[in-house]
C-alpha cells in the first residue's frame, strides 16, 4: 500500500514538474534580427516542432507611430521548429521602433504553444518631409519641420544653425490607447524671442545629425524662414468714440491684406469673428449689450501665417432707450418657440409666438430698424401671399399667416407657429401682425438674436 502511494506521488511530481517546465519553456525561444534599408528579417527558433498554419494568425506587431501603420510581412519556414519573417515599411515614416509579437502560436502536439516578442529597429536615410520650400511663418507663432524618419530628439540641437533661436519640441499623438506618446519625427519650432517682420532666416540641419536608427544625415539641410509682413486693421464699425450705437450690433473690421481669422475682446469675452471675405471681419456679442453704456472693445486678426495685428482699441457708446421708446426683440430659439417681445423702454408690453424662416438670406442676427410696411402682400412665385407685413431689412420682414392664392390660410404653416420653417420670414398670427402694423413707427430697432 506504502509502495502504491508513492509511485503514485512520483507519478504527480514528474507531471507537475512536465507542467513547469512546458510553461516555462512557453516564453523561451531563440531570436536574432537582421535589419537593411528595405526590410528587417527576423528569425525564430521556437525549439519544438510547429503547426505551420496556425502562425499567421498568431502574429502582431506594435509599431511606433499611430498614423504609420503599414507593413508587409512574408513568412518561411527554414525547419519545422525555426521560421523566417521578413517585415517591410509601407509608410511614408520609416525607421520606426517595432516590436513583432506572437501569441499562443500552437506546436505540433496539441499541448504546446509558444510566445515571442522581438523589438525591431528598422533603418532609414534621413531626410525632410515638410517643408520642402520657403516656409512663410510668424514672428512669434511656432511652426512644424517634419522628417521622414524618427529623429534622435536630444541631439537635433546640437546640428542646428540659424541667426534666431528656438524651443524644440516633439509634436503629441495618441497611440492606439488613446495615450498620449511624442512622434519625433515631427518637431515644434517657437522662437525664443519674437522674429523681424519681413525678413529671410535660413535654418540649417548639419551633416551628422543622428536618427532614432542611428542613420546619420548625409548631407546639410537648409529650410529658408520668410516672415510675414504684420496686417494691419484699417477700419472699423463702431469707429472709435461712435455714439447711438444698438443693443445687439453687427461689428465689423477691414483689413490691408488677406486674413483667416479675427477676434474681439469686449468686456471680459473674446469672440472669434465671421470671416466674410479675406479682408472682412464682423462679430457678433453673446449677449444684448445693456443701453446708453460705453464699451471698450480690442480687434485683432490673424493672417495665414499665425501672425497676429496689433490690437486695434476703440470705444462705443449704446443708444439710450428713453422711457416711452418702442422697440422690438426677437428671440430665434433654436429648441423651443421664437417670440416677438415688444418693448415700451425697459417694460414688454406685448409678447407673441412666431416662426422664424430659415431660407437664405432671409432673416439675420444683429440690430435692424424697420423700413416700409404695407397691409398685404402676394408671392407670385410660390403663389401665395400674407397680410400686414413690416420689413427690417432686404430679404426679411414681419407678416401674418402664409395663405394661399385663394387667400386661405395654410394651416400646415399655422400649425408650425413657434419653429423654424423653410420660409424667409418672421411670421405671425395674423392678429399680432395687425398689431405690429398698427403701433410699430418706421425706424423702430429690431434686435435679432439666439
Amino acid at each position: 500500500m506504502n509502495m502504491k502511494k508513492k509511485k503514485v506521488f512520483r507519478f504527480s511530481l514528474i507531471s507537475i514538474m512536465f507542467l513547469i517546465t512546458l510553461w516555462v519553456l512557453k516564453d523561451f525561444n531563440l531570436s536574432w534580427v537582421e535589419v537593411n534599408s528595405d526590410y528587417a528579417k527576423v528569425t525564430v527558433n521556437f525549439l519544438f516542432p510547429m503547426n505551420k498554419d496556425k502562425l499567421p494568425e498568431c502574429i502582431s506587431l506594435s509599431h511606433q507611430l499611430p498614423y504609420a501603420s503599414k507593413f508587409d510581412y512574408s513568412i518561411e519556414w527554414l525547419t519545422n521548429s525555426v521560421v523566417c519573417i521578413k517585415i517591410k515599411e509601407q509608410n511614408f515614416i520609416k525607421g520606426q521602433k517595432a516590436q513583432l509579437i506572437i501569441k499562443d502560436a500552437p506546436g505540433e502536439s496539441s499541448f504546446i504553444s509558444r510566445n515571442a516578442s522581438v523589438t525591431i529597429q528598422f533603418n532609414s536615410d534621413v531626410a525632410l518631409l515638410d517643408p520642402i520650400s520657403d516656409l512663410l511663418v510668424a514672428t512669434e507663432k511656432p511652426f512644424i519641420v517634419k522628417f521622414n524618419t524618427p529623429m534622435n530628439k536630444s541631439k537635433l540641437h546640437k546640428f542646428l544653425q540659424c541667426d534666431a533661436s528656438f524651443y524644440i519640441e516633439p509634436l503629441a499623438v495618441l497611440n492606439s490607447s488613446g495615450k498620449e506618446i511624442e512622434d519625433t519625427s515631427t518637431f515644434k519650432f517657437t522662437p525664443k524671442v519674437p522674429l523681424q517682420n519681413d525678413q529671410k532666416y535660413i535654418l540649417s540641419f548639419r551633416k551628422g545629425m543622428p536618427a532614432q536608427s542611428g542613420a546619420l544625415l548625409k548631407q546639410d539641410l537648409s529650410v529658408i524662414l520668410i516672415t510675414d509682413t504684420k496686417p494691419i486693421i484699417e477700419l472699423t464699425y463702431p469707429a472709435n468714440n461712435d455714439k447711438w450705437i444698438g443693443l445687439y450690433p453687427r461689428l465689423k473690421i477691414e483689413t490691408d491684406s488677406a486674413t483667416v481669422a479675427g477676434y474681439l475682446t469686449i468686456g471680459q469675452e473674446t469672440i472669434k469673428g465671421k470671416n466674410l471675405d479675406p479682408y472682412h471681419i464682423e462679430f457678433l456679442p453673446s449677449k444684448v449689450l445693456d443701453s446708453n453704456t460705453v464699451y471698450h472693445a480690442s480687434f485683432q486678426v490673424e493672417a495665414a501665417s499665425g501672425e497676429l495685428s496689433v490690437p486695434k482699441e476703440i470705444q462705443f457708446t449704446t443708444v439710450r432707450i428713453d422711457a416711452d421708446r418702442i422697440w422690438i426683440e426677437v428671440l430665434a430659439y433654436a429648441n423651443s418657440k421664437a417670440k416677438v417681445n415688444v418693448y415700451k423702454g425697459n417694460k414688454v408690453i406685448k409678447s407673441m409666438i412666431c416662426s422664424i424662416g430659415t431660407q437664405a438670406p432671409g432673416i439675420s442676427f444683429g440690430t435692424h430698424y424697420t423700413k416700409d410696411k404695407g397691409d398685404a402682400f402676394v408671392d407670385s412665385k410660390n403663389r401665395e401671399g400674407a397680410n400686414f407685413w413690416i420689413k427690417i431689412n432686404d430679404t426679411c420682414m414681419f407678416q401674418g399667416l402664409i395663405r394661399d392664392e385663394y387667400w386661405h390660410i395654410k394651416r400646415k404653416f399655422e400649425n408650425q407657429l413657434g419653429r423654424q420653417i423653410e420660409r424667409s420670414n418672421i411670421i405671425l398670427k395674423d392678429e399680432d401682425a395687425r398689431w405690429l402694423y398698427d403701433n410699430i413707427p418706421s425706424d423702430t430697432m429690431v434686435i435679432v438674436y439666439q
